[in-house]
């Protein structure tokens, strides 16, 4: 478990924790106004949901992946008994989104900006034991989990978190790899349509081929309902479908709106903005990536520094 040191010309000097007083009004409130440390996309909807087993710490949404996201908190080491607590909840959330969606309707989330064939579960303690993500890895097909350790130090005034994400946990020893997604899995298991297949195929030509004229290092990774091109653990620009045949968001991830970068968006492109990452929707294959050769450009410098 990292720790942090202040160098001074005597060597280190251990920085003092300051753990948080409480787990609801301290933890819960920090992880709910900074989403960001639990990584890319990553944005609050509501907190202390009452389910019908208790209430649920965080709701949030993966504006990268169009996902919903259950956020579980504990201000001690969580062990394994955490794991049905976190499933519940998710399994909540998964038979009853109807209730779901009004919160984030009110968030402003639109319906068809998030699927719930595929909910990430969120860990948050100042300390994750072996035990949890080794059982987490036998219930991978049904929720995705993500562990972060979270903990804070303060050192003359200043106060400092220190986040530690864990790998992600894969299947369990001895068992078939996961199947990677493909344009058949697509239509297979998520349903698409021909047509949106088709729309998806050539808009990732279209992208792909942009980001070659370029000579861009970005590497394409199919997931489930979105494509990222990536440089190294960062996502760029991407693809996330928005239904079976309602076409995609082509996404860029910028440090701000267009318009507050001086960045001139074609009238019959313009797109929505939410948490570092602007949504341009195209329904149309004959969609033409040179029109947005600015935010191409915007996201690429901002992710990469080049």
């Amino acid at each position: 478990m990292p720790d942090l040191f202040r160098l001074t010309t005597d060597g280190g000097v251990p920085v003092q924790e300051e753990p948080f007083a409480d787990e609801v009004n301290d933890l819960e409130s920090f992880v709910f106004d900074n989403p960001q440390l639990l990584g890319e996309g990553i944005e609050s909807v509501a907190r202390q949901v009452y389910t019908d087993d208790g209430r649920l710490d965080i709701m949030a949404v993966d504006r990268s992946q169009g996902r919903l996201v259950i956020v579980e908190l504990k201000n001690v080491p969580a062990g394994v008994d955490v794991l049905l607590q976190a499933l519940r909840y998710a399994s909540w959330a998964k038979v009853n989104q109807d209730s779901v969606r009004l919160f984030l309707q009110r968030h402003d989330v639109a319906e068809a900006d998030v699927k719930f064939d595929s909910i990430r579960i969120i860990v948050v303690a100042p300390e994750i034991l072996g035990n949890l993500v080794e059982l987490s890895q036998y219930v991978v097909d049904a929720f995705e989990f993500n562990f972060v350790e979270i903990r804070r130090f303060k050192d003359k005034g200043d106060s400092f978190v220190v986040v530690n994400q864990l790998p992600t946990p894969g299947a369990p020893p001895g068992a078939s790899p996961p199947e990677g997604w493909t344009w058949d899995n697509y239509r297979e298991r998520l349903g698409w349509s021909s047509q949106q297949v088709e729309l998806g195929k050539a808009l990732f030509n279209n992208v792909r081929g942009k980001i070659q004229s370029k000579g861009w290092p970005l590497k394409p990774l199919f997931r489930n309902s979105y494509i990222p091109f990536k440089s190294g653990r960062w996502n760029v620009v991407g693809l996330s479908s928005l239904g079976t045949g309602d076409g995609f968001h082509l996404w860029f991830r910028l440090p701000g709106p267009p318009e507050e970068l001086s960045i001139d968006v074609p009238q019959d492109l313009q797109g929505s903005w939410h948490d570092n990452h602007y949504y341009v929707k195209i329904t149309d294959t004959s969609f033409d990536s040179d029109r947005l050769d600015e935010l191409f450009e915007a996201s690429y410098k901002y992710v990469v520094g080049a």
